[in-house]
C-alpha cells in the first residue's frame, strides 16, 4: 500500500507540496490500473482513509470553500500553517478572506450550546460555553502573536455578546 501511496504522490506531500485529494485519487486509479487491476469506482472517501491510515496525525485536509472543490491534503508535521500562507499568496482579498471566514465562524458559534433562557438559579452558577475558534480571533485580534487563548473577563464578555448577536438567543452576559 505504501508504495501506491508514494507512487501517487504522497511523498511529495511530506515534502510540503499541497495536492487536491482529487488529483491523488486520480493518480490511485491511474497506477492501480498500470498493475492490471481495474481501479473501478474509487471514490475519495476510500483513498482519504488509506492516507490517514498510512500517515496518521502528520497528513492534514482543508476543505475549500466552493462547491464542488476537492479538499486539500498536505503535510502538517513540517510546521503546521503553511496551507494558510500558500492560500495567503494565491491573492485573496481581505474581503474574500472575510467572506468565507464568517460562514465557518457563524456556524461554530451557533452550534455552541448557549444558557436556556431564563436560566434557573443553579445555572446561573454554571461558566457559559464560549465558541473556542471565536476566543482564538477575538486574542488574534488584540494580539495577532500570541499562542494561547485570551480568557480573561473582558474577552469573554466580548465572546459572549457576540454570541448573542449571532444567534439571537440571550446569553448569561445579557441586559
Amino acid at each position: 500500500m505504501h508504495s501506491v501511496l508514494q507512487a501517487c504522490g504522497c511523498c511529495n506531500i511530506q515534502r510540503h507540496e499541497i495536492r487536491s485529494l482529487q488529483s491523488l485519487v486520480s493518480d490511485y486509479k491511474r497506477i492501480i490500473s498500470d498493475y492490471g487491476y481495474v481501479a473501478g469506482d474509487v471514490r475519495s472517501s476510500y483513498v482519504k482513509e488509506l492516507l490517514i491510515e498510512e500517515y496518521g496525525e502528520t497528513i492534514g485536509f482543508k476543505e475549500r470553500s466552493e462547491m464542488n472543490k476537492s479538499a486539500w491534503v498536505y503535510d502538517v508535521a513540517g510546521g503546521g500553517d503553511y496551507i494558510e500562507a500558500a492560500i495567503s499568496s494565491l491573492g485573496i482579498s481581505d474581503h474574500q478572506l472575510l467572506q468565507n471566514l464568517a460562514p465557518c465562524l457563524s456556524k461554530q458559534i451557533k452550534d455552541t450550546s448557549t444558557v436556556p433562557w431564563p436560566p434557573k438559579i443553579d445555572q446561573l452558577e454554571d461558566e457559559e460555553e464560549v465558541c473556542e475558534q471565536l476566543i482564538k480571533l477575538l486574542t488574534w485580534l488584540k494580539h495577532p502573536a500570541r499562542k494561547t487563548p485570551d480568557i480573561s473577563p473582558t474577552t469573554l464578555s466580548l465572546a459572549s455578546m457576540i454570541n448573542q448577536y449571532v444567534t439571537g438567543k440571550r446569553t448569561s452576559f445579557s441586559f
